[in-house]
């Protein structure tokens, strides 16, 4: 039998019921736009999280390769959990409290194996990207971009939030372990961005605000760049709430106040942390003003590193400081003109503002006047390279989206195809390249040697490679890396005193002796340097000379035995027994249980 069809009727009118604005609004929120519901969303997100173990699980046999030998391995403070604030407020890890406090859980997981700390900065890192995802897409749904951007809310950036999570430059931030103040302080940063977005049209404002605000406070604590998050608030809001100036002083000046409080932190920090003379003003190795004309240029690498991020360097040092005003003009004129069409751009609603002087406002920390002792580290740009990708990605789909509009009617081209395989293939490579660059730092050893082959003139480099074949017995390899350390850089402690210790151990004691004498040229504070030259001293026979400077370093740290010990051999040589006695029973008070050292006194009498 066919289907008996009804005879055609007029629809029935049924009643509306009266739905405010306000609801309107908050139901678009709750499900977005076409293709952005709850499924599409959550997918999205385990997407980038998955993608994130797969990229950086091979990361968790990295090593620990630089400044993790200070912090973690000879770093006591962190033996302890608890309780917390001895070793949080520890004068090591004071300026950075959360980083020290994340190392004291590491610890207490899995020691100085190096996994529990790998993936405790993959975490961090897909938390990141995770909170990027959501910034992107709650901009992309609302406001004026909701018309151009919204039915591909989700996809745009989930892409953005991809990209940036896998792209190479972030290997430094995540793999690096010690670069964990980078990517946490990074993901507090994204954090509160997000959460302030959030207060704009949740009916539970004060919670959002009070989530922003505690979100900035451990970014505070956490690394100095934070400093700079609550003027990005400040701007978001003026791009894309809606409001002018007055209104959202009106309306939102309690996030702004609790935001800028959280400085107050940061100040505790700086002032409560012992004197760097690596990073800050107290930095003598170049001024204020040097460093920030020669930053002009680096940014500008670092801006190349972000589109095509071959080779990357774990250490720049070395880098050439901008001499000369031809070396500067072009550099700084190239950047007046990005910052100038940013803020013209930001003055006329348009987004590109935002992500322009988002990219300027986050990097001016580490690239502006004040100084540090390096000019360069990939790192930097771990919060950076977010609005670049997001400026890179929305404007390939404007583009994309108008020509393939032009071609449609004629060769029928499938944009949303196209679109998802490029982006594919551009997460894919860039995954790969990650994946491949993890690999360098499996050892102390491969990293360096990677840097070396990268940077040959950077004198750290051969230095710390000459420490590792040292301590792999492969003495002449250490003391050809020392030699090429000392002739890139005659005035650098370490390399003099290594290649001094070097040439002892083979033998070589008068040259050992010139090496050893250049280190304390170069610092004569360092007692390890005195009890070397000391120690060689004794071997030529120059007994007077040795007793000065095993003197020095007993004087400098009364509880080194050996120094003792070697100091009470010389002064015995001298005929000076009575002093010597009483340097062999200082050992004794260190070291009762020394070998044979009373029976030597006993001989003595």
């Amino acid at each position: 039998m066919g289907v008996v069809r009804p005879a055609f009727q007029r629809p029935t009118q049924v009643e509306v019921p009266s739905v405010s604005a306000a609801e309107i609004q908050r139901g678009a929120d709750s499900i977005g736009p076409a293709g952005s519901g709850w499924i599409t969303r959550h997918w999205a997100e385990l997407l980038i999280a998955c993608a994130g173990v797969l990229v950086y699980l091979d990361s968790f046999q990295g090593a620990f390769v630089y400044d993790e030998i200070n912090f973690i391995t000879n770093n006591p403070t962190i033996r302890r959990l608890w309780p917390l604030w001895p070793t949080m407020l520890a004068p090591i890890n004071v300026n950075r409290p959360l980083i020290g406090l994340t190392n004291a859980i590491n610890y207490a997981i899995s020691g100085l194996n190096p996994w529990s700390y790998h993936a405790v900065n993959l975490i961090i890192h897909v938390a990141g990207a995770l909170a990027l995802y959501g910034i992107v897409r709650r901009t992309l749904e609302s406001g004026q971009l909701a018309g151009r951007f919204g039915k591909n809310a989700t996809g745009l950036s989930a892409v953005v939030a991809l990209i940036w999570m896998v792209h190479p430059l972030q290997t430094q931030s995540v793999t690096y372990v010690m670069q964990r103040c980078e990517s946490l302080m990074g993901m507090f940063y994204l954090v509160t961005v997000y959460c302030s977005i959030r207060s704009l049209k949740s009916e539970k404002k004060n919670l959002w605000f009070a989530a922003a605000v505690t979100a900035c406070a451990c970014g505070m604590l956490s690394k100095q760049v934070m400093v700079t998050a609550p003027i990005l608030v400040l701007l978001y809001d003026m791009s894309f709430a809606g409001l002018s100036i007055k209104e959202l002083l009106r309306r939102r000046w309690p996030l702004y106040a609790g935001l800028v409080a959280t400085w107050g932190l940061l100040a505790g920090t700086i002032v409560a942390a012992p004197v760097n003379d690596t990073a800050g003003f107290a930095v003598r190795s170049i001024s204020g003003l040097d460093y920030c004309k020669s930053e002009f240029a680096v940014i500008f690498y670092y801006m190349r590193l972000a589109f095509w991020p071959s080779p990357l360097c774990l250490d720049y040092s070395g880098w050439p400081q901008a001499r000369g005003m031809a070396q500067v003009i072009p550099y700084a004129v190239g950047n007046g003109v990005l910052v100038a069409a940013s803020i013209w751009a930001m003055v006329r609603r348009r987004p590109a503002g935002f992500l322009g002087l988002s990219f300027f406002l986050i990097i001016s920390v580490s690239s502006s006047i004040m100084p540090f002792s390096d000019l360069v580290f990939e790192h930097r740009m771990y919060l950076p390279l977010a609005p670049l990708v997001a400026l890179v990605v929305l404007t390939s789909y404007w583009a994309g989206e108008r020509i393939l509009q032009s071609l449609r009617n004629t060769i029928g081209v499938e944009g949303k195809r196209i679109a998802l395989v490029m982006a594919t293939v551009v997460v894919v490579i860039l995954g790969f390249a990650t994946a491949r660059r993890n690999i360098d730092y499996r050892s102390r050893f491969t990293m360096w040697k990677d840097v070396v082959s990268k940077r040959p003139d950077n004198a750290r480099a051969h230095n710390n490679l000459g420490e590792i074949l040292a301590e792999r017995d492969d003495l002449d390899g250490a003391r050809a890396e020392f030699y090429e350390a000392v002739r890139l850089n005659p005035d650098f402690f370490e390399a003099q005193f290594n290649l001094g210790n070097a040439l002892a151990m083979a033998g070589q004691f008068r040259q050992a002796e010139g090496h050893v004498i250049e280190a304390l040229r170069i610092d004569p504070q360092k007692l390890e340097a005195h009890f070397a030259l000391g120690t060689i001293l004794t071997v030529l026979g120059e007994t007077k000379g040795s007793i000065d400077e095993f003197a020095m370093v007993v004087k400098g740290k009364p509880d080194f035995a050996e120094a003792h010990r070697r100091l009470g051999l010389a002064l015995e040589k001298e005929g000076r027994i009575a002093e010597a006695k009483e340097e062999y029973d200082a050992v004794l008070r260190l070291k009762p249980d020394w070998p044979g050292l009373r029976d030597h006194i006993g001989a003595l009498q």
